[in-house]
């Protein structure tokens, strides 16, 4: 298992200490929304403030990466878009129904990645990354650390990543993992060169309750979000 140092800033505590008092009353009713929503595979993307690479890809992207996911993904990110339009507020209300109308709105921040980090099991040493569960009952997944590229390249690994989790959706839990493992790897390795020293790809286990960690990052992703759909 990975042993990195955990680097995080001395004032972290600070701006995470209050996040789950922030949206508390919205946790349990994404954790109901999970229950009844069965998706293929849990995609969430952490990253820090100065992590400005894949934080202005994400900004510019972020519908583009939202329709790319497909209805068998639930993908998260820490990064909100630059805007919400009438069409992406409409698929959000689609997707969330009611929640939309009744959670607390407010700005989230890239240092909450921080706490999310730890608790998937992943050091903060390998932000920016992307966590991939397949089952909010199984506290089991893998992470990506999500290579430094430039737009164009970054376009084609995400691309790459929603067309491999699309294709794996229907085998079963076991198998997703192993064999999205195997192909990001071969991919990373091949289409861009990377030595496999500049490649983490790594099975995790969180430390606690994946559909609790999951529920809270979707309330916060919400939150942050509906301050543009009001």
């Amino acid at each position: 298992m990975m042993k990195k140092k955990d680097n995080a800033p001395l004032d972290v505590s600070e701006q995470t200490r209050d996040i789950s008092f922030i949206f508390s009353t919205n946790v349990d009713k994404f954790k109901e929304f999970l229950k009844k929503t069965k998706y293929s595979f849990y995609v969430i993307l952490l990253g820090r403030e100065d992590d400005h690479f894949i934080k202005n890809f994400m900004i510019k992207n972020w519908k583009n990466l939202h329709y790319m996911s497909g209805e068998k993904i639930l993908f998260l990110s820490i990064y909100k878009p630059d805007k919400i339009d009438n069409e992406i507020k409409e698929d959000l209300k689609k997707k969330f129904g009611d929640l939309i109308d009744n959670t607390a709105t407010f700005d989230p921040s890239p240092a909450w990645s921080y706490k999310y980090a730890r608790l998937l099991g992943i050091p903060i040493s390998y932000l920016p990354c992307i966590f991939i569960g397949t089952d909010i009952n199984k506290n089991k997944g893998i992470f990506i650390k999500v290579p430094k590229l430039n737009e164009k390249y970054l376009r084609y690994f995400f691309e790459f990543l929603f067309n491999n989790l699309n294709e794996l959706a229907d085998l079963d839990e076991e198998e997703k993992l192993k064999k999205l493992k195997e192909n990001i790897y071969k991919f990373l390795l091949e289409k861009f060169k990377l030595k496999s020293k500049e490649i983490f790809i790594e099975y995790i286990l969180p430390n606690i309750d994946t559909q609790k960690i999951i529920a809270e990052i979707i309330s916060m992703v919400i939150g942050g979000l509906i301050r543009g759909l009001k």
